[in-house]
């Protein structure tokens, strides 16, 4: 990623995969749910857009049931936990996030190759005229 703000959000989005994927919740752990509002709030800071702020807000609601002793729980769907829907939810979001920040990317390096002018060369060379039209 060329653009540093993305490359940013990126860098804060991946460490929160990494926290989600290691960290199962479902139980009050303080030190996660800290690590989570500092990374989203980090990762708000990085890039200015509505969507990714959607996604992030998402990650951080949720990560507050899932490491809270008992929110979770009113997240239970069937045979699957409050806990692990939650992480699903979590991942769900920062897929989206990554790719939104993907889409900002390319729409940015559209218009930068746009805005690059063309350079025509038409002259004189040593064994005759050329032109690259």
């Amino acid at each position: 990623m060329q653009f540093a703000d993305l490359h940013e959000a990126q860098k804060y989005r991946a460490a929160l995969v990494e926290l989600i994927i290691h960290n199962a919740g479902g139980w009050p752990d303080r030190q996660s749910l800290v690590r989570v509002e500092e990374l989203c709030q980090a990762a708000m800071g990085a890039i200015e857009d509505a969507e990714c702020t959607a996604h992030i807000k998402i990650v951080a609601e949720c990560a507050e049931a899932l490491f809270s002793e008992r929110a979770h729980r009113k997240w239970d769907r069937g045979s699957m936990c409050g806990a692990d829907f939650l992480r699903l939810e979590i991942v769900r979001a920062l897929h989206s996030l990554d790719r939104r920040l993907g889409a900002i990317e390319a729409k940015r390096q559209d218009r930068s190759t746009q805005a690059i002018p063309r350079c025509e060369f038409v002259g004189q060379g040593r064994f005759g005229s050329f032109s690259n039209r």
